[in-house]
């Protein structure tokens, strides 16, 4: 990730997509990190199986949360801690005992080295779904809780290339339904964004972490923002944010 921008987001569903030797991507502790550089460096080296078997997968269970290294236990032959494994020994990690077949210079190992960090793995999604009036189109969409409303537009952006080029406002006066507004369209057309949100999630205290975006109150918000009242009070394209 660059410095100073902020980070993207991705859900577990984007992750998976990545679970090929050649596209390899793997989360843990938060981050996901894509690990094609290393399968492609280390293309046939038996350590890297482990890495293969878990591609598109979360690993978090292999690190210590605290110290954000891989586990630890104490050999029972030694008696010294070592790195704990059951999935098998993976790159990076050295022998239980010394070997001359083992090189230990290639400095930072993969799961602490920054440069294959891609974006944060959502620790919450839901599910979106995109209403067009104008042609009655529908499409449905899985977004992070953590995005703004402008980060999900651009989601949206492959099922429709013109929707960045309408003008995204917040509702000040309904908190919970965004409006947005085209030279290109009539007052006429208009577009829903409804959320669907499981029983068993709960409520989302906030969609936009920047300067614009909707906010969402409870599980209830669903009921205030109704399509009519917004279409009477933002003439042009509108766009809500409400419970199926």
């Amino acid at each position: 990730m660059e410095p100073g921008r902020r980070p993207r987001y991705f859900t577990p569903r984007e992750v998976e997509a990545h679970a090929r030797p050649r596209d390899l991507w793997v989360s843990f502790l938060g981050r996901v990190h894509d690990l094609t550089p290393l399968a492609r460096e280390h293309e046939g080296d038996v350590l890297l199986r482990p890495i293969l078997e878990a591609a598109g997968t979360d690993i978090t269970h292999w690190f210590n949360p605290k110290t954000r290294d891989l586990q630890t236990c104490v050999d029972p032959l030694t008696g010294c801690p070592r790195y704990y494994t059951p999935q098998g020994r993976v790159l990076h990690v050295p022998p239980l005992l010394p070997r001359s077949d083992w090189a230990n210079d290639f400095g930072v190992p993969w799961w602490k080295d920054v440069k294959y960090e891609v974006g944060i793995l959502s620790a919450k999604t839901r599910l979106v779904r995109v209403i067009n009036t104008l042609t009655s189109q529908e499409h449905m969409l899985e977004v992070c809780a953590e995005e703004s409303l402008w980060e999900i537009l651009r989601r949206y952006l492959p099922n429709n290339a013109h929707a960045g080029s309408y003008t995204w406002k917040h509702a000040a006066s309904m908190p919970l339904a965004c409006c947005c507004t085209s030279m290109t369209t009539s007052p006429s057309s208009s577009s829903q964004v409804q959320s669907s949100v499981a029983a068993n999630r709960y409520s989302f205290t906030q969609v936009n972490s920047l300067q614009q975006g909707a906010f969402l109150e409870d599980a209830n918000w669903g009921k205030i923002a109704e399509k009519e009242a917004a279409d009477a009070a933002f003439p042009g394209m509108c766009v809500q944010i409400r419970g199926m």
